[in-house]
């Protein structure tokens, strides 16, 4: 059966036509949409999969952190973020009991103090009349400053009393006792007496009469002998004799010491008790002290010397 249709003009029916096409291209439309999407979506995800070129990748060594790090630092001042945590103090390094003291050479200017100087301790206090037995002792090269620090002390018993003995090139020993404490032990300023440039620990004639002998004598004299000039001035003079004049019989607090040669390689023919043999030498006569090094000259012999004194510092031991 066929439906009849009503008679239309031809405007009518091109209008029909044209919303019966737009009917049809309404789901061929729709699916070539979906199409494009699924496309676009899958395009997507390759691309997410695929590395970045355009940006650098970080790196975990420990180089690109500490980078890392400091950028964060200066950023974070310059924007008030909070800063990175502070690390922990080192802890200090604890090396134990230690002795420091500033040395007054009598006669000597206060810029000028510089001297070797022998540093033994004994235990206890100071006892006159007896030789001190040194636990430990040392040779230091104090500075024109006059002080010294840091001389170690290990080993020794905090809490104890111990006595610290000086004796510079032309100073009689001197003592000063302290408690030792676990850190830094200060004895402050010794003052030392000077004229004692046989090292015999005794101011006496034998000192007086060598700088007397030396009396004129410059930098460029045979008799020139840089322990002689108290004050530094480069002359010996009646000032520099009349320091020992002003100490004469002055024994330091050590003991006096009887030995053949002193600190300075000088040869000592003059003791009150007569000369004193090398110990080389077999005789019956033993010294009070004597040297650590046997092999010295004989009393007969001259020392090679050179003008200043010889370099080094003797050591002297009790007689066992």
């Amino acid at each position: 059966m066929h439906l009849a249709l009503p008679d239309l003009s031809n405007r009518d029916k091109i209008i029909l036509i044209s919303i019966a096409i737009l009917v049809a291209l309404i789901p061929v439309g729709t699916y070539v949409l979906s199409l494009r999407m699924k496309a676009q979506s899958s395009a997507s995800e390759v691309t997410s999969n695929v590395p970045r070129t355009d940006t650098p990748e970080f790196s975990t060594d420990s180089k690109s952190e500490l980078v890392s790090l400091s950028q964060q630092a200066v950023d974070g001042g310059q924007s008030g973020a909070a800063s990175q945590p502070t690390p922990e103090a080192t802890p200090e390094v604890f090396f134990g009991p230690t002795l420091k003291f500033k040395i007054s050479l009598e006669a000597r200017p206060s810029a000028k103090q510089a001297t070797k100087l022998f540093v033994g301790i004994a235990s206890g206090k100071p006892a006159s009349g007896t030789t001190p037995q040194y636990i430990i002792s040392y040779q230091v090269d104090v500075p024109d400053i006059g002080e010294y620090s840091g001389l170690s002390l290990a080993g020794l018993t905090q809490g104890s009393t111990y006595t610290a003995y000086l004796k510079g090139q032309a100073q009689i020993a001197t003592s000063s006792a302290f408690l030792l404490n676990p850190t830094s032990n200060d004895l402050g300023t010794v003052k030392m007496t000077t004229g004692d440039v046989n090292d015999d620990n005794i101011i006496n004639d034998s000192d007086y009469n060598l700088v007397k002998g030396a009396i004129g004598a410059g930098p460029s004299s045979s008799k020139w002998n840089s322990i002689y000039d108290f004050n530094l001035d480069n002359i010996i003079n009646s000032w520099d004799l009349g320091i020992i004049g002003a100490h004469l019989g002055k024994t330091g607090e050590s003991g006096v010491v009887k030995s053949t040669y002193n600190s300075f390689g000088d040869l000592n023919k003059e003791f009150a008790e007569g000369p004193v043999p090398s110990p080389n030498q077999g005789t019956t006569t033993t010294p009070s002290f004597f040297l650590l090094d046997q092999n010295f000259p004989s009393p007969t012999s001259t020392p090679d010397i050179k003008p200043g004194g010889q370099e080094g510092y003797w050591i002297w031991l009790p007689k066992p």
